[in-house]
């Protein structure tokens, strides 16, 4: 056995959509780690295929969305059929101040090669053929154990993250326990070649009695088919002709299923299992991605919940390492993102079962009220949010105050959108004065939050209007966080609110940096916080 020369900060364990863009996440801050993988190459396969507009957010952070949406096919509608006829639609556009207003459908394996790219770029690599097979963690560090091409090695870090998938060795190692498993949904779900398929650009939801059947466009032809079964057929493979047959019955619009492919899981008939981690986070270990939670494969919330789980543990974990924060920042990981894991599995739950009802009358009143919330507009108010993983709220964390914890919306400014603003290394605070009333508040704020916070905050004025002194010209962000007067927006590096409040209450402000960042008194500081005056620079 051999030990690595050298002590890794932080160890990632799995090269999946999530374990690559945590990566990438933490070498954009400055933060190195390592990245082990099991597998000797890349999959091939399509497996998850559906990206949000908040996950298109994070990768656009990057610089991974655009050529990842070149790969794929933009769905800007979800359309809802009963009986074979259009009962209703929600879209995705209608989701305002966002620069990607669809749903992505794009294999996974394509999401794989354009995160492990970027993941070069940033100057990271995968070690692939590498197999955690131990972990001894104590309070200052964790211990691995790998097999790998040139034999077994332990491996120091300071910090190991799981997202090796729902079979995660990281998690059992660890000892943590799961809740759920196994469930008596059965499902198939695979890539076919279709005739006379539906219409490029959006997701058609087809609801029957007891059953759903949901058919994606993938480029190149190919379709993505997910449709449930009944759990007393059993498991088994399935030939083109199953396929076909199904599809006609349940769709009744004259498809034609000409071949199959395989998207990772086997040309069958698929048992559904679920979980949700007990906990996210123990001791120095934490887990991401599939490791932590699986749902079943209707609504887009697995890969998008792992990729979401990155970004919410990317700037902690950084933070943490680099000893800009204490402990209790990085316990807020699972505080955050265990909740939202119940909740997601919650709406896959919900989504299912609106397709499956089975009684006629009760089928009537669905379909006619989704024929009304339709024609209303309210299904895409409603909805809309939801598809596009944009609704996301932290709020009731240990580290957000009271009317704050959404994802800040990236309404147009000068020169480009708000997110534009958000520094990735550091609390944003945002300070919005409409009028301009309190120019002397700013340089006092900079000088209160000097000491202590250091370059771990950020001051961004944003005007509302003042002679050539315009940023938020057309007043959207004012609008939307209700700034009358003059206020402070407390922006975390992963984009969600922390802190909305007066301007000039900096005790609530000092209390909500303490709260995230620890006590001043011990933080290191690094000088004055940055502070640029947008209207003037534009």
């Amino acid at each position: 056995m051999t030990t690595a020369d050298t002590p890794a900060d932080i160890v990632i364990v799995g090269a999946g959509p999530t374990g690559l863009t945590l990566a990438c996440q933490l070498l954009r801050r400055g933060v190195p780690c390592t990245v082990l993988d099991a597998a000797d190459a890349p999959s091939d396969r399509s497996r998850a295929i559906g990206v949000s507009a908040r996950s298109l957010e994070v990768l656009d952070e990057l610089g991974a969305a655009t050529t990842l949406v070149e790969r794929g096919v933009r769905c800007t509608a979800a359309v809802f059929y009963s009986a074979g006829r259009v009962i209703g639609q929600v879209t995705p556009a209608a989701a305002r101040h966002t620069r990607f207003p669809f749903m992505l459908a794009v294999p996974q394996s394509a999401t794989e090669v354009v995160l492990e790219q970027t993941l070069r770029d940033l100057g990271g690599t995968v070690e692939r053929g590498h197999r955690v097979t131990g972990l001894d963690q104590d309070p200052d560090g964790v211990t691995l154990t790998v097999d790998g091409p040139g034999g077994t090695s332990t491996r120091r870090a300071g910090w190991v993250v799981g997202a090796d998938g729902s079979h995660s060795t990281v998690r059992d190692l660890a000892g943590i326990t799961v809740t759920g498993g196994r469930t008596d949904e059965m499902y198939v779900n695979v890539d076919a070649y279709v005739e006379n398929g539906p219409g490029s650009g959006a997701g058609h939801y087809h609801f029957s009695p007891g059953a759903m059947t949901v058919i994606v466009p993938l480029a190149g032809g190919l379709h993505r088919v997910t449709a449930m079964v009944d759990p007393g057929q059993g498991t088994g493979a399935l030939t083109v002709e199953e396929v076909d047959t199904l599809v006609a019955a349940r769709t009744g619009r004259g498809m034609r299923i000409t071949g199959l492919r395989n998207p990772g899981w086997g040309i069958a008939k698929v048992r559904i299992s679920t979980h949700v981690a007990d906990t996210f986070h123990r001791g120095r270990v934490l887990l991401a991605g599939d490791a932590a939670h699986t749902y079943g494969p209707v609504g887009g919330q697995g890969m998008n919940g792992g990729i979401q789980d990155a970004h919410n543990l990317g700037w902690k974990l950084a933070f943490a390492a680099a000893g800009r924060a204490g402990p209790g920042l990085l316990a807020t990981y699972d505080t955050e993102r265990r909740p939202a894991a119940h909740n997601a599995l919650h709406h896959a739950a919900t989504q299912a079962k609106l397709g499956t009802v089975r009684p006629a009358p009760v089928r009537a009143v669905r379909d006619a009220a989704v024929r009304l919330l339709t024609a209303t507009g309210l299904l895409d108010r409603k909805m809309a949010p939801t598809i596009t993983q944009l609704d996301l709220d932290y709020a009731g964390s240990a580290v957000v105050t009271k009317g704050a914890g959404k994802r800040l919306p990236d309404t147009p400014v000068a020169g480009g959108t708000i997110h534009g603003l958000v520094r990735p290394d550091a609390l944003t605070v945002l300070v919005l004065d409409p009028h301009r009333a309190a120019p002397g508040a700013l340089t006092d704020l900079a000088d209160t939050l000097r000491e202590g916070f250091g370059d771990a905050v950020t001051v961004e004025p944003v005007w509302r209007t003042n002679g050539h002194d315009v940023v938020d010209g057309g007043g959207a962000l004012h609008a939307h966080l209700g700034t009358g007067s003059p206020r402070v927006c407390v922006v975390r590096p992963d984009g969600h609110v922390g802190h909305l409040g007066a301007l000039t209450d900096t005790a609530a402000l000092r209390a909500h940096l303490r709260a995230v960042l620890g006590d001043p008194d011990r933080s290191p500081a690094a000088g004055r916080p940055a502070t640029r005056d947008h209207g003037a620079a534009t």
